[in-house]
């Protein structure tokens, strides 16, 4: 079991495109998007992993809406979440833990010269 786990707000966005980078030695999980959208019909938020989008929020006007997620991203991997409209603002959460192993950890290190069962 990795050690250290720290819960998170990774990117608080007002009105901007922010990205958080995941450190060496850390793996983060994000387990919510949650996006507001202020005065002004269009506008909400996009998250992408690495340039691969995984959700997208567009609230209508004042009004809020909420994706809960499982995501994983490794060691220099990014998180970026890009707001439509300077009335929009976006939360990403989850947690962070540290991970020295990388995306394949000490499994693999397990099954080295084990036989698979029949």
């Amino acid at each position: 079991m990795p050690g250290g786990v720290y819960t998170q707000r990774f990117v608080f966005a007002n009105g901007t495109n922010l990205i958080f980078a995941v450190p060496a030695g850390y793996r983060a999980i994000v387990r919510s998007l949650n996006v507001y959208q202020g005065a002004g019909a269009t506008g909400g938020a996009a998250f992408f992993v690495n340039s691969i989008p995984v959700a997208q929020l567009l609230p209508g006007e004042f009004k809020s809406a909420s994706q809960e997620m499982r995501v994983p991203a490794y060691a220099g991997e990014t998180l970026f979440v890009q707001t439509f409209s300077a009335a929009s603002v976006a939360v990403l959460a989850g947690f962070i833990f540290e991970d020295h192993d990388g995306p394949i950890g000490r499994q693999l290190e397990r099954l080295e010269g084990t036989p698979l069962p029949a």
